[in-house]
Protein backbone atom coordinates (compact mmCIF):
# COMPACT_ATOMS: atom_id res chain seq x y z
CA UNK A 1 0.00 0.00 0.00
CA UNK A 2 0.76 3.99 -0.62
CA UNK A 3 1.22 6.46 1.59
CA UNK A 4 -1.20 9.45 1.01
CA UNK A 5 -1.40 11.56 4.27
CA UNK A 6 0.19 12.07 7.38
CA UNK A 7 -1.82 13.11 10.02
CA UNK A 8 -0.92 14.53 13.01
CA UNK A 9 -3.43 12.62 15.53
CA UNK A 10 -5.65 9.71 15.02
CA UNK A 11 -9.05 12.36 14.55
CA UNK A 12 -6.94 14.25 11.26
CA UNK A 13 -6.39 10.25 9.95
CA UNK A 14 -9.76 9.36 10.00
CA UNK A 15 -11.58 12.30 8.96
CA UNK A 16 -8.92 11.89 5.93
CA UNK A 17 -9.95 8.13 5.77
CA UNK A 18 -13.60 8.51 6.42
CA UNK A 19 -13.48 11.26 2.75
CA UNK A 20 -11.52 8.39 0.38
CA UNK A 21 -14.37 6.15 1.79
CA UNK A 22 -17.10 8.65 0.29
CA UNK A 23 -15.24 8.38 -3.27
CA UNK A 24 -15.47 4.52 -2.94
CA UNK A 25 -11.63 4.42 -2.33
CA UNK A 26 -10.78 2.13 0.82
CA UNK A 27 -7.56 2.05 3.42
CA UNK A 28 -6.40 2.31 6.43
CA UNK A 29 -4.37 3.42 9.06
CA UNK A 30 -1.55 3.07 10.46
CA UNK A 31 0.55 4.12 13.65
CA UNK A 32 -2.79 4.76 15.66
CA UNK A 33 -1.70 2.05 18.07
CA UNK A 34 0.97 4.28 19.15
CA UNK A 35 -1.33 6.42 21.50
CA UNK A 36 -1.29 6.44 25.03
CA UNK A 37 -4.97 6.89 25.58
CA UNK A 38 -8.46 8.42 24.78
CA UNK A 39 -8.15 12.12 23.40
CA UNK A 40 -3.93 12.12 23.01
CA UNK A 41 -2.39 13.51 20.39
CA UNK A 42 0.07 11.36 18.30
CA UNK A 43 3.70 12.31 17.16
CA UNK A 44 3.60 14.01 13.94
CA UNK A 45 4.04 11.47 10.92
CA UNK A 46 3.55 8.70 12.80
CA UNK A 47 -0.30 8.43 12.15
CA UNK A 48 -0.11 7.21 8.11
CA UNK A 49 -3.11 6.64 5.70
CA UNK A 50 -2.73 4.44 3.57
CA UNK A 51 -4.40 3.28 0.18
CA UNK A 52 -3.97 0.49 -2.48
CA UNK A 53 -1.29 1.39 -5.83
CA UNK A 54 -3.82 1.77 -8.34
CA UNK A 55 -6.06 4.11 -5.96
CA UNK A 56 -3.06 6.57 -4.96
CA UNK A 57 -2.94 9.20 -7.67
CA UNK A 58 -6.97 9.65 -7.37
CA UNK A 59 -6.68 9.87 -3.24
CA UNK A 60 -3.49 12.19 -3.25
CA UNK A 61 -6.03 14.75 -4.96
CA UNK A 62 -8.59 14.64 -2.83
CA UNK A 63 -6.22 14.58 -0.18
CA UNK A 64 -4.45 18.17 -1.63
CA UNK A 65 -7.91 19.56 -2.35
CA UNK A 66 -9.05 18.97 1.44
CA UNK A 67 -5.44 20.08 2.57
CA UNK A 68 -5.99 23.46 0.34
CA UNK A 69 -9.36 24.24 1.89
CA UNK A 70 -7.45 24.04 5.43
CA UNK A 71 -5.64 27.47 4.00
CA UNK A 72 -7.10 30.47 5.29
CA UNK A 73 -6.42 33.48 2.65
CA UNK A 74 -5.49 36.87 3.97
CA UNK A 75 -8.11 40.04 2.27
CA UNK A 76 -6.15 42.42 -0.08
CA UNK A 77 -4.19 45.08 1.54
CA UNK A 78 -5.48 48.50 0.75
CA UNK A 79 -5.04 52.30 1.71
CA UNK A 80 -7.06 55.20 1.82
CA UNK A 81 -10.77 55.83 2.63
CA UNK A 82 -11.44 53.94 -0.11
CA UNK A 83 -9.47 51.30 0.46
CA UNK A 84 -10.61 51.31 4.26
CA UNK A 85 -14.66 50.52 3.05
CA UNK A 86 -13.05 47.91 0.22
CA UNK A 87 -11.36 45.80 3.04
CA UNK A 88 -14.55 46.72 5.35
CA UNK A 89 -17.06 45.07 2.37
CA UNK A 90 -14.62 42.57 1.69
CA UNK A 91 -14.17 41.02 5.29
CA UNK A 92 -18.23 41.20 5.19
CA UNK A 93 -19.07 39.49 2.31
CA UNK A 94 -16.36 37.12 3.24
CA UNK A 95 -17.90 36.53 6.84
CA UNK A 96 -21.45 35.89 4.79
CA UNK A 97 -19.45 32.85 2.30
CA UNK A 98 -18.06 31.81 6.01
CA UNK A 99 -21.01 31.44 7.80
CA UNK A 100 -22.98 30.04 4.54
CA UNK A 101 -20.46 27.37 3.65
CA UNK A 102 -20.51 26.26 7.64
CA UNK A 103 -23.97 25.58 8.06
CA UNK A 104 -24.59 24.20 4.52
CA UNK A 105 -21.56 21.42 4.74
CA UNK A 106 -22.45 18.03 4.89
CA UNK A 107 -21.79 16.79 8.05
CA UNK A 108 -19.37 13.77 8.55
CA UNK A 109 -18.91 11.25 11.20
CA UNK A 110 -16.13 8.61 12.00
CA UNK A 111 -15.18 6.97 15.58
CA UNK A 112 -13.73 3.56 17.52
CA UNK A 113 -15.54 0.66 17.94
CA UNK A 114 -13.75 -0.81 20.78
CA UNK A 115 -15.17 -3.68 21.44
CA UNK A 116 -15.86 -5.06 18.03
CA UNK A 117 -19.50 -5.29 17.96
CA UNK A 118 -20.14 -3.10 15.13
CA UNK A 119 -21.30 0.07 17.12
CA UNK A 120 -18.78 2.95 17.66
CA UNK A 121 -17.96 3.52 21.33
CA UNK A 122 -16.10 6.65 20.44
CA UNK A 123 -18.44 9.23 18.15
CA UNK A 124 -16.49 11.79 16.61
CA UNK A 125 -18.90 14.61 14.27
CA UNK A 126 -17.00 17.18 11.55
CA UNK A 127 -18.62 20.11 10.52
CA UNK A 128 -17.03 21.51 7.57
CA UNK A 129 -13.74 19.51 8.38
CA UNK A 130 -13.48 20.70 11.68
CA UNK A 131 -14.19 18.39 15.42
CA UNK A 132 -17.89 19.70 16.49
CA UNK A 133 -18.62 16.83 18.75
CA UNK A 134 -17.16 13.84 20.81
CA UNK A 135 -19.62 10.84 22.23
CA UNK A 136 -18.09 8.47 24.40
CA UNK A 137 -19.62 4.80 25.37
CA UNK A 138 -17.69 4.60 28.82
CA UNK A 139 -18.51 1.57 30.11
CA UNK A 140 -19.37 -0.26 26.61
CA UNK A 141 -23.25 -0.60 27.13
CA UNK A 142 -24.41 0.89 23.83
CA UNK A 143 -25.73 4.17 25.13
CA UNK A 144 -23.34 7.29 24.87
CA UNK A 145 -22.04 8.66 28.95
CA UNK A 146 -19.88 11.46 27.97
CA UNK A 147 -20.62 14.42 25.14
CA UNK A 148 -18.30 16.28 24.05
CA UNK A 149 -18.72 20.02 22.33
CA UNK A 150 -16.50 22.11 20.09
CA UNK A 151 -16.32 25.67 19.37
CA UNK A 152 -15.51 26.31 15.09
CA UNK A 153 -12.15 25.77 15.39
CA UNK A 154 -11.94 22.52 17.24
CA UNK A 155 -11.53 23.67 20.58
CA UNK A 156 -13.41 22.29 23.82
CA UNK A 157 -15.92 24.22 25.36
CA UNK A 158 -18.36 21.87 27.66
CA UNK A 159 -19.05 18.29 28.62
CA UNK A 160 -22.04 16.10 29.64
CA UNK A 161 -21.38 12.71 31.26
CA UNK A 162 -23.59 10.45 33.03
CA UNK A 163 -21.26 9.47 35.40
CA UNK A 164 -24.01 6.86 37.51
CA UNK A 165 -25.02 5.54 33.97
CA UNK A 166 -28.51 5.44 34.47
CA UNK A 167 -29.01 7.66 31.57
CA UNK A 168 -29.27 10.75 32.91
CA UNK A 169 -26.38 13.38 32.47
CA UNK A 170 -26.06 15.08 35.93
CA UNK A 171 -23.12 16.28 35.08
CA UNK A 172 -21.49 19.38 33.66
CA UNK A 173 -18.50 20.68 32.49
CA UNK A 174 -16.78 24.03 31.47
CA UNK A 175 -13.87 24.44 29.74
CA UNK A 176 -11.30 27.53 29.00
CA UNK A 177 -7.85 27.24 27.06
CA UNK A 178 -8.30 23.34 26.77
CA UNK A 179 -8.55 23.15 30.44
CA UNK A 180 -11.60 22.63 32.53
CA UNK A 181 -12.64 25.75 34.72
CA UNK A 182 -15.35 24.55 36.83
CA UNK A 183 -17.66 21.51 36.79
CA UNK A 184 -21.56 21.06 38.54
CA UNK A 185 -23.61 17.65 39.32
CA UNK A 186 -26.79 16.51 40.83
CA UNK A 187 -25.51 14.01 42.97
CA UNK A 188 -29.09 13.31 44.40
CA UNK A 189 -31.15 12.78 41.59
CA UNK A 190 -33.72 16.05 42.25
CA UNK A 191 -32.42 18.26 38.94
CA UNK A 192 -30.51 20.48 41.32
CA UNK A 193 -26.59 20.79 41.02
CA UNK A 194 -25.57 20.51 44.46
CA UNK A 195 -21.82 19.47 43.86
CA UNK A 196 -19.88 22.26 43.03
CA UNK A 197 -15.83 22.57 41.95
CA UNK A 198 -13.50 25.09 40.51
CA UNK A 199 -10.03 23.69 38.52
CA UNK A 200 -7.05 26.45 38.65
CA UNK A 201 -4.98 24.87 35.24
CA UNK A 202 -7.18 21.64 35.01
CA UNK A 203 -6.68 21.05 38.49
CA UNK A 204 -9.13 20.55 41.08
CA UNK A 205 -8.82 23.54 43.73
CA UNK A 206 -12.07 23.50 45.39
CA UNK A 207 -15.42 21.73 45.71
CA UNK A 208 -18.94 23.32 47.53
CA UNK A 209 -22.01 21.27 48.85
CA UNK A 210 -24.83 23.32 48.62
CA UNK A 211 -28.16 23.20 50.07
CA UNK A 212 -31.04 22.12 47.55
CA UNK A 213 -33.79 23.34 49.57
CA UNK A 214 -32.06 27.46 50.85
CA UNK A 215 -29.15 26.70 47.87
CA UNK A 216 -26.77 27.77 50.98
CA UNK A 217 -23.35 26.34 51.15
CA UNK A 218 -23.09 23.32 53.28
CA UNK A 219 -19.15 22.89 52.96
CA UNK A 220 -16.31 24.04 50.93
CA UNK A 221 -12.96 21.80 50.77
CA UNK A 222 -10.17 23.25 49.25
CA UNK A 223 -7.09 20.53 47.49
CA UNK A 224 -3.78 21.27 46.60
CA UNK A 225 -2.11 18.80 43.76
CA UNK A 226 -5.12 16.96 44.01
CA UNK A 227 -5.07 16.35 47.76
CA UNK A 228 -7.53 17.49 50.43
CA UNK A 229 -5.86 20.69 52.66
CA UNK A 230 -8.88 21.97 54.12
CA UNK A 231 -12.72 22.81 54.70
CA UNK A 232 -15.04 25.18 55.90
CA UNK A 233 -18.34 23.72 57.48
CA UNK A 234 -21.54 24.90 58.45
CA UNK A 235 -22.19 22.97 61.28
CA UNK A 236 -26.01 24.51 62.59
CA UNK A 237 -27.30 25.62 59.07
CA UNK A 238 -27.58 28.93 59.47
CA UNK A 239 -25.53 29.53 56.40
CA UNK A 240 -22.07 30.65 57.79
CA UNK A 241 -18.97 28.30 57.35
CA UNK A 242 -18.58 28.60 61.15
CA UNK A 243 -16.21 25.72 61.33
CA UNK A 244 -12.54 25.22 59.35
CA UNK A 245 -10.83 21.62 59.29
CA UNK A 246 -7.03 21.66 58.27
CA UNK A 247 -5.63 18.28 56.83
CA UNK A 248 -2.15 16.66 57.17
CA UNK A 249 -0.43 15.04 53.71
CA UNK A 250 -2.17 11.88 54.03
CA UNK A 251 -5.36 13.89 54.31
CA UNK A 252 -6.08 12.99 58.71
CA UNK A 253 -7.65 16.20 60.44
CA UNK A 254 -4.78 17.92 61.79
CA UNK A 255 -6.79 20.81 63.76
CA UNK A 256 -10.32 21.83 63.78
CA UNK A 257 -11.32 25.61 64.85
CA UNK A 258 -14.23 27.01 65.51
CA UNK A 259 -15.92 30.60 64.45
CA UNK A 260 -17.30 32.37 67.28
CA UNK A 261 -18.09 36.14 66.57
CA UNK A 262 -16.42 35.52 63.26
CA UNK A 263 -13.39 34.80 65.11
CA UNK A 264 -11.44 31.39 65.18
CA UNK A 265 -10.80 29.94 68.29
CA UNK A 266 -9.22 26.74 68.94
Amino acid sequence: MELVFEASNSLEAHMVLNLLNQIGISGRIEGESLTGGVGELQPMGFVRVMVDAEDYDKARRVVEEWDAKQIVSKPPIVSGEKGNFGVILVSFLAGILCTFLYYNTPVQTDGIDYDGNGTLDEKWTFVNYRLSKTEIDSNLDGNMDIILSYDRHGVILTSESDEDFNGVFETEKYFKNGNTTWSKSDTTGDGFKDFRAKFKFGLLDSVSFINAKNNQTIKVQHYTMSKLTSAEIDTNGDGNLDTQVRYNSIEEIESISYKANNKLER
